[in-house]
């Protein structure tokens, strides 16, 4: 976001070149775990969209404290930073994390992945 700003734009574009190559890296790494975070019990995996209900905020509910909720979607990590500062004067972030979406990452699949029945189960 500072690079932005700047007026010398060769650290952007040095950037932009660092994104393309960790796109596609992670499009390749995708690829070869995705079909085992679903099928194999056994396989190391990250958190995934029809998880997150029963993992992050179902225990939350179980304590005394008030839990609020935000799924905004298409929001990117540097979108989330700006909003963060703007949350931060009314709520506090106790835990920041992130998960990764089913596929196709479409809204109406996603969405419905996290408040699936399955989900809660």
């Amino acid at each position: 976001m500072e690079l932005d700003r700047a007026e010398n734009k060769s650290m952007a574009d040095v950037l932009d070149m660092q994104k393309s190559e960790a796109n596609s890296n992670f499009a390749k790494f995708i690829m070869e775990s995705y079909e085992d975070w679903l099928n194999d019990p056994k396989a190391e995996k990250p958190l995934l969209s029809h998880q997150m209900m029963k993992k992050k905020v179902f225990p939350l509910l179980e304590g005394q404290d008030p839990v609020f909720f935000f799924l905004i979607d298409n929001l990117r990590y540097d979108q989330w930073k700006i909003l963060e500062e703007i949350l931060s004067d009314y709520y506090n972030v106790d835990e920041e994390s992130v998960y990764y979406s089913i596929l196709p990452t479409t809204t109406a699949f996603a969405r419905n992945a996290i408040f699936s029945r399955n989900a809660a189960q």
